[in-house]
């Protein structure tokens, strides 16, 4: 992964072969998740599952954004067939987090950060936490994507519900950040 990460470091998306012929594709989600983005993504992914490609490896680094346009990855990426690796280099906060869940695989670089994924309401003065029935469906979203991709449910609905406790892990009454 590290070399796949060297070839195509400072590329947005782009793909290579390997030693048995099949294609590695790569993209960047970078920056706010918002519309446009998805459909950026959803474009590389349909390129990706035309040519059989073996692997998409997602760089993430992003603190969250639009709930909407994240499930639409989220969706695409737990359908896929294609062998899917989240490279989180910096931060999958919030939005992010759900993303890198949806992947088979998840890696990530020293230094970096997931989690934090109540969602929050921007207001022009400051961000307040969200309807009890938009966490309520976050954290299961959270829990369920995570299940999918063989990934701790627990921890990923931790993320999202400061309430949850896990022993050595998180307090109750904390967010969790890994």
């Amino acid at each position: 992964i590290l070399t796949l990460f060297a070839l195509f470091h400072g590329i947005y998306k782009g793909h290579a072969a390997n030693d048995d012929g099949g294609k590695i594709y790569y993209t960047l989600l970078k920056g706010t998740i918002n519309n446009k983005l998805a459909d950026d993504f959803e474009g590389v992914l349909e390129e990706a599952e035309k040519a059989n490609a073996t692997a998409l490896i997602l760089e993430i680094d992003t603190f969250g954004g639009r709930l909407d346009a994240a499930v639409r990855i989220k969706d695409k990426l737990v359908d896929t067939k294609i062998n899917t690796i989240a490279f989180v280099n910096k931060k999958a906060i919030s939005a992010g987090a759900l993303i890198s869940l949806a992947t088979k695989h998840i890696v990530m670089a020293p230094g970096s950060t997931i989690g934090a994924a109540t969602p929050v309401k921007l207001t022009y003065w400051d961000e307040k936490p969200a309807s009890e029935k938009v966490i309520s469906y976050f954290r299961k979203e959270m829990k369920t994507t995570a299940e999918s991709g063989n990934h701790p449910g627990n921890i990923a609905a931790a993320m999202v519900d400061p309430d949850l406790q896990i022993a050595g892990v998180v307090e109750k009454g904390k967010l969790l950040t890994l």
